[in-house]
C-alpha cells in the first residue's frame, strides 16, 4: 500500500461529440475504503473536470486541447 494510503473513487463521465469539438464532463467522490465491507460512504471531496478536444483547429494551434479541473472538499481540510 505504501506511504500514500488508498484511494477508490466512484465517477460519471459524460460526453459530447461532434464534428467540430469531443467534449468530456467528468465528475467524481472519493470512496471512503473500508477492507471487509462494501464501499458506499463517501468523503466529503469532490471532483470536477472538463476537456475538450478540437477537431478543426489551424495548424499552429494543432497540439491544442483545453481543460479545466474543479475539487471542493465541505470541510475546508483540502489545501489547493
Amino acid at each position: 500500500m505504501g506511504n500514500v494510503g488508498r484511494y477508490l473513487w466512484d465517477a460519471a463521465k459524460l460526453y459530447y461529440d461532434v464534428d467540430a469539438v469531443k467534449i468530456d464532463v467528468l465528475f467524481a467522490q472519493r470512496v471512503e475504503f473500508e477492507p471487509r465491507s462494501f464501499d458506499d460512504r463517501h468523503w466529503d471531496f469532490d471532483a470536477w473536470a472538463v476537456y475538450a478536444q478540437l477537431k478543426r483547429r489551424p495548424p499552429a494551434l494543432d497540439k491544442l486541447d483545453l481543460f479545466w479541473i474543479l475539487h471542493h472538499d465541505d470541510h475546508g481540510t483540502t489545501i489547493c
